[in-house]
């Protein structure tokens, strides 16, 4: 059951509510203690539950096959070690695969050649699995989280598709988005389909067109992403925001762009961040949740190589978490971690054992409370409740939709939720709540 059309619009921009700052794109230098050493076309990916890990790359002098995790919470680079490693190589593909939960690395520029290698990290160790697509380097690699495979497109002077399930895949009936080398690729979840951007083709020109990958066909994108094509881009996929994020690339040797790029779906946004950071290329990104963006280090123009760390964070971020305490009732989640920004739809989850009879209520106020001047000793009540919605579990969950109209006057906007299940017996009132959960509403 839905709640009403009001609720599901956060309840009108009309209505008083805590404001915010406005929201601000930014580039932070994290400055780690112990970073990687400098290098560029380094593999690195990361996790849905936080976990970066960068492999390999080049330092200009030779190939590099060191394994480093990130840790965003404390901002550390940790090196690991294992008995068995790929050999040293750069333009590798790096995904996390959340059917197998490792990571997996495939291909690469390495010093006898390139490489058709699949290996795997589990956690410990590195170990090696079926090669399949012929060796390659500077290929585009993404895993389709819908489908549950893992994408490689090109390289040099392939036009190929493959996917990685159970066992290797040539997709031969899907069409193609031309041979190139050192294109971006990242899967956008939201929209159910790889992004692909760039690219150095055969004839020796950079493209600035942009394909899709849907599982079933090739598409060219009507955008253009400007008069000018690029090459190694620094690309992410942010879940939270359903937005692709670009950053830097090269459009011809030496010569390097510092732009923050945005893909809604629709359209490129060029973003005007706050303190960007040094040009680069060659560069992967990687997007932590609750976090933001990073990448490290990168070719920089004349020669240089690169070795910081940095992020990319959009604040202040839309918010949907715990404000107050429950008694026994359900916590109230989000389906797939979606947050409440401006012109998005979030599904806001209540899973209950059994037959329940329950209400969920959603308001704009509501200091927490104590209930028990009423019969519920401690129990809280976290929201005004201006909209009563009741709700019949069987056992299986009940989601209630959220529109979050594109309305710039609603950023900043507070609503507060809470459930309350009726259970006879447990105390005088005969009912429990769950934590209370605010949602604080955001532009992009």
């Amino acid at each position: 059951m839905n709640a009403p059309k009001h609720i599901r619009t956060c309840l009108t921009a009309l209505l008083l509510f805590d404001a915010v700052p406005a929201q601000t794109p930014q580039w932070t230098q994290l400055a780690p203690a112990t970073s990687p050493s400098p290098r560029y076309g380094h593999a690195m990916a990361g996790s849905p539950q936080g976990s970066v890990m960068l492999f390999g790359g080049h330092n200009g002098a030779s190939f590099l096959n060191d394994t480093w995790f990130y840790n965003a919470t404390n901002n550390t680079w940790v090196q690991a070690t294992s008995p068995v490693s790929p050999s040293p190589r750069r333009w590798a593909g790096l995904a996390w695969h959340d059917a197998a939960a490792r990571f997996l690395l495939f291909g690469g520029d390495t010093q006898t050649g390139a490489s058709g290698e699949l290996w795997q990290w589990n956690g410990l160790n590195w170990s090696q699995l079926s090669s399949g697509p012929p060796a390659r380097s500077g290929h585009a690699m993404a895993y389709d989280r819908t489908r549950q495979r893992l994408v490689v497109f090109g390289g040099f002077q392939l036009a190929d598709t493959w996917e990685y399930g159970l066992g290797w895949t040539q997709r031969t009936n899907v069409g193609s988005a031309g041979a190139r080398t050192f294109a971006s690729m990242v899967y956008d979840q939201r929209r159910g389909r790889m992004f692909l951007q760039g690219g150095l083709l055969p004839n020796g020109s950079y493209d600035n067109r942009s394909w899709e990958y849907d599982g079933n066909a090739w598409t060219l994108r009507p955008d253009i992403y400007a008069s000018y094509g690029l090459l190694g881009i620094s690309m992410a996929y942010d879940d939270s925001r359903s937005r692709v994020v670009m950053f830097g690339g090269h459009y011809a040797p030496g010569l390097g762009v510092a732009n923050t790029v945005e893909h809604d779906g629709a359209t490129f946004l060029f973003r005007q961040a706050m303190t960007p950071p040094p040009r680069r290329y060659g560069a992967p990104a990687a997007f932590i949740p609750n976090f933001g963006t990073i990448l490290f280090g990168g070719g920089g123009e004349n020669g240089g190589i690169l070795g910081d760390t940095v992020a990319y964070q959009v604040t202040p971020w839309a918010s949907y978490a715990q404000s107050g305490p429950g008694c026994g009732g359900p916590t109230i989640t989000t389906v797939n971690q979606r947050r409440p920004w401006l012109g998005e739809t979030i599904v806001r989850r209540v899973s209950v054992q059994g037959l329940q009879l329950g209400v969920f209520a959603t308001g704009i106020g509501g200091p927490n409370t104590s209930l028990a001047g009423i019969g519920m000793p401690g129990c809280v009540l976290g929201t005004s409740g201006e909209v009563l919605t009741p709700f019949l579990a069987n056992g299986s969950p009940i989601d209630f939709t959220l529109v979050i109209p594109a309305t710039p006057s609603l950023h900043g906007f507070r609503f507060r939720d809470q459930v309350a299940l009726l259970q006879p017996g447990v105390n005088a009132a005969g009912i429990v709540v769950g934590p209370a959960m605010t949602g604080t509403c955001s532009d992009k």
